[in-house]
């Protein structure tokens, strides 16, 4: 099947796989606890600046903004899994190769 006109105008058209690089939940496990915890932050961050999805997808997909609840629901979980990530009040590690259990599905 052949991309619409207006899918080689995105940013991920460009840079395909771009997202995978920066969070990917197949290899969650493998993520050092700094690269889990900079990774749940970062999607902390964009949810509450509203940067999420990118400007470009928006603009070619007006039906794919985040409602406020969607907003809040992934913000709650990356919130979540960050203190999971912590470990326990002793400040011990949280567990090691674990992807979060209420990751969003990476699947369609």
């Amino acid at each position: 099947k052949t991309p619409p006109w207006n899918a080689r105008l995105a940013f991920s058209y460009w840079f395909p796989g771009y997202a995978l690089k920066v969070a990917n939940f197949a290899e969650w496990p493998t993520y050092s606890a700094k690269r889990r915890r900079e990774t749940l932050e970062a999607f902390a961050d964009v949810m509450r600046d509203g940067s999420m999805p990118p400007w470009d997808y928006r603009l070619l997909h007006p039906e794919g903004a985040l409602s406020p609840e969607e907003q809040a629901a992934i913000l709650a979980w990356a919130e979540e899994a960050l203190q999971r990530e912590a470990g326990p009040k002793s400040g011990g590690p949280g567990t090691p190769g674990r992807a979060p259990s209420n990751a969003p599905s990476t699947t369609p």
